[in-house]
């Protein structure tokens, strides 16, 4: 059995003591991080999906660090659209960047994607990085596959989310509709929860660890729910169960 802790949308600024949207997204990653230990959850690492900071500086990225490396298990981390892929990638070496990020777990891969744009919020997989993909995915058959990116492939019924979404997201699911060894897909972005499905994978968007949007919005509105979390569990059977969970204060 595979377990991990799936985080996202941080939104670090360059210092402890700043706010956004009325949040001290620092305490709120805190609270979280606190609520993972006194929970004593069993996990064997830790996949961030991006927006890690808000501002893209080297300062947010370290008190990222400093707060996630007290888990003491390994981290996996890729960027979003506030991020910079480079300075993250220094951090962070499995962090992709022009190229996929590939890493086995047990018997499954963990194939992390790029898909900040520069100077915007909507998000694309380059050529490179599905050809890349692709390849992975034809040489890898007998291994369960997860799939993590910041931005979400699929419509969330929010129009103006729906707008600043992955570009290019049919083409990836076309792509993965022909390997069915690819389990799930993980994403943020949204700041909200999502739990489908696209034929024969598992999609889950999880809530950000500050902030929530409100969902099947017409623009952007902040939800009233906790940060939040998701603790997933790939059992041998192949059967997948995730638990949410959320802050209480």
């Amino acid at each position: 059995m595979l377990q991990f802790i799936h985080l996202t949308d941080c939104h670090l600024l360059d210092q402890n003591t700043k706010s956004l949207l009325d949040i001290n997204t620092y305490e709120s990653l805190s609270k979280v991080i606190q609520d993972i230990t006194q929970k004593k959850l069993k996990y064997d690492f830790l996949l961030i999906t991006g927006d890690i900071s808000q501002d893209g500086s080297k300062e947010s990225y370290e008190l990222f660090s400093s707060l996630i490396k007290t888990l003491n298990k390994p981290i996996y981390c890729l960027p979003g659209n506030h991020d910079d892929p480079s300075l993250l990638k220094n951090i962070f070496k499995q962090s992709p960047n022009q190229a996929i990020s590939v890493n086995q777990i047990q018997n499954h891969l963990l194939i992390l994607l790029n898909s900040h744009i520069e100077n915007l919020v909507s998000g694309k997989i380059s050529t490179n990085q599905l050809d890349q993909l692709n390849n992975i995915l034809k040489t890898n058959a007998n291994r369960p596959v997860i799939i993590a990116l910041h931005h979400q492939p699929i419509n969330i019924n929010s129009p103006w989310m729906d707008n600043i979404s992955l570009e290019n997201g049919d083409e990836l699911l076309t792509l993965l509709e022909n390997f069915p060894m690819v389990k799930m897909i993980l994403f943020g972005h949204i700041h909200q929860e999502i739990n489908t499905n696209h034929q024969h994978i598992k999609i889950f968007g999880t809530p950000s660890t500050c902030y929530q949007f409100k969902p099947q919005s017409q623009t952007m509105l902040v939800d009233q729910l906790r940060p939040g979390y998701r603790n997933i569990k790939l059992l041998d059977d192949g059967t997948i169960k995730t638990e949410l969970c959320r802050i209480n204060e």
